[in-house]
């Protein structure tokens, strides 16, 4: 696995990072959160250190199984999560984008 500092940080995170989207939502057939567990943890095996998730993702699932399957490596990994997303309401084009007030 290759690795590389984040610029004007200290971070340092692998070129491959993990879409924990694909392992806390369905969409592309059944995924149980054993599986995903597991799909985790051997991405972590194979040195993947960014995993990128959001507060949408499985309405929440996306942040809760990340310390469910690397608890015990949390300080070899970077995660980068987004927000902002109304999921309450249907969201259309980028109007969830942040407003400047």
């Amino acid at each position: 696995m290759k690795y590389r500092q984040l610029q004007s940080t200290y971070l340092i995170v692998s070129e491959i990072g993990f879409g924990v989207w694909s392992v806390s939502m369905n969409g592309w057939g059944e995924m149980k959160e054993e599986d995903g567990i597991n799909l985790l943890q051997k991405a972590a095996d194979k040195g993947i250190t960014f995993f990128d998730t959001a507060d949408t993702y499985g309405d929440g699932d996306g942040e809760e199984i990340i310390p469910k399957a690397l608890a015990d490596r949390r300080k070899d990994i970077v995660i980068g999560t987004k927000f902002g997303y109304d999921i309450e309401t249907q969201r259309q084009g980028h109007a969830e984008r942040p407003q400047i007030w």
